[in-house]
């Protein structure tokens, strides 16, 4: 089955390290619930024969949308797209959008997935990270969310200036009291044209080294799977049963139809992308055009590239789902890569 991603391009604030499409304006947020009804009502007529298991808003902030707006985004796939009843529909939140009312309506509107911006319980990360929330107004929210979700994930950024593996795990084991079953682990990436990057340039701090990185990379890793956790792709980390399915998709190399404006989509052998722009996305479906910027017919080397690096981002490179999609023998066209991979102990094989 296929996957939905929905991309809701509003925040009330750039953070000092993100890179995403989005805007501060919400006064425009009625013309883009207008155009994504529309994109989904033209996209349902293309894929009408695809069935979806997974339901994924991203953002910007989706909880910062009102709530009927969300419900009627929902009704509108229902209606136009066939979804099963037992898909995962997730949204991606903030702490400080959430309250118990908030809560109840996203559980009465079938979401059964929050993924939670945390990125850090400790107050001076927070500041520097220019996050809204506080570390204390942060767990209370978490201690909220339990009583509704039993499936949610915490978001974590590490790696950041000065930072030890001890104030890392600060974080997660509150992170662990709290039962949280999946946890989205980034190293902190600083992105040209933000705010960070400015104050590298600036010399207001310090970047870690890549050995670093790489350490506290592998502390996460060991002290998480230690504490039941599996690490299933290089960011993603679950308790069995737990793993993002609709992330997972990606990975797997599945399809996806994205909507909403810089969305992506992947379909057989085509990629695609929506104008990062909410008015050339607006100005597209008002006069009842898909807002399609690029599509990218992959070649059979496109495809190997991405099957290739997308396998060994999450569980390995699956040796007959290879040769079902390219019709040869993965150990005997790589047998020499192979070989120097696993002499050099950078990679292990098993019987698939």
């Amino acid at each position: 089955m296929s996957g939905i991603y929905i991309h809701i391009p509003f925040c009330n604030k750039r953070c000092n390290y993100c890179n995403f499409y989005f805007s501060t304006n919400k006064k425009i947020i009625p013309a883009f619930i207008t155009s994504l009804k529309k994109e989904i009502k033209f996209t349902s007529d293309k894929f009408s024969h695809l069935k979806f298991n997974t339901v994924y808003f991203g953002g910007g902030t989706p909880s910062l949308i009102a709530d009927s707006d969300l419900k009627n985004i929902l009704s509108e796939l229902r209606n136009n797209f066939e979804i099963s009843n037992d898909s995962e529909i997730s949204i991606e939140v903030n702490p400080e959008d959430l309250n118990e009312d908030k809560l109840k309506i996203y559980i009465d509107s079938g979401i059964n997935r929050l993924s939670i911006g945390v990125q850090s319980l400790k107050n001076q990360e927070l500041k520097f990270l220019s996050r809204q929330h506080s570390s204390e107004e942060t767990i209370e929210k978490l201690k909220l969310v339990k009583k509704y979700f039993d499936n949610f994930s915490l978001d974590l950024i590490y790696s950041l200036p000065g930072q030890t593996f001890e104030d890392i795990k600060f974080t997660l084991d509150i992170y662990k009291e709290l039962n949280a079953p999946h946890i989205s682990a980034y190293t902190l990436t600083i992105e040209e044209k933000t705010l960070l990057h400015k104050n590298l340039q600036d010399k207001l701090f310090t970047k870690n080294s890549s050995e670093k990185e790489a350490d506290l990379f592998l502390e996460l890793s060991e002290y998480l799977k230690s504490s039941g956790f599996l690490h299933y792709e290089v960011s993603s980390f679950s308790l069995p049963g737990y793993e993002s399915k609709h992330n997972s998709k990606y990975w797997n190399y599945e399809d996806y139809i994205g909507l909403g404006p810089s969305a992506h989509s992947l379909y057989q052998n085509t990629r695609w992308n929506n104008y990062s722009s909410l008015g050339k996305y607006n100005l597209y479906l008002n006069d009842d055009k898909l807002p399609v910027e690029n599509i990218i017919n992959l070649s059979k080397d496109e495809l190997k590239f991405e099957f290739l690096t997308l396998s060994l981002r999450h569980n390995g490179i699956n040796f007959k789902k290879y040769e079902s999609i390219f019709k040869e023998d993965f150990k005997e066209v790589y047998s020499e890569v192979i070989k120097i991979l696993k002499n050099n102990e950078f990679a292990v094989e098993n019987e698939n």
